[in-house]
């Protein structure tokens, strides 16, 4: 069974693997449990950065008080997962 949808709770309650389409690219298809336990979403200020393994770090976000970093090897959900590899395209 095939279901689509923007919202990203029902997509972690039922589905066992996600495929994320945007713009038209496909950014990634994973198991739904391994995605969700390779991915988290760090808070950190600007001058922690240069300190990240850059294997690790798929797309930082930078704001008015402090970074915002996707890295591999945490768990993050499944709406932080595709609002950082959607922002990833926008640079």
């Amino acid at each position: 069974i095939i279901m689509s949808s923007h919202i990203t709770a029902d997509l972690e309650q039922v589905a066992d693997s996600i495929a994320y389409l945007h713009n038209g690219q496909l950014l990634f298809h994973e198991n739904k449990d391994a995605l969700l336990q390779s991915y988290g979403v760090l808070h950190c200020g600007e001058s922690a950065l240069p300190s990240l393994p850059a294997d690790l770090v798929i797309f930082t976000k930078h704001g008015a008080f402090g970074c915002e970093t996707l890295v591999k090897d945490r768990a993050a959900g499944l709406d932080d997962i595709m609002r950082f590899y959607s922002g990833r395209d926008a640079q």
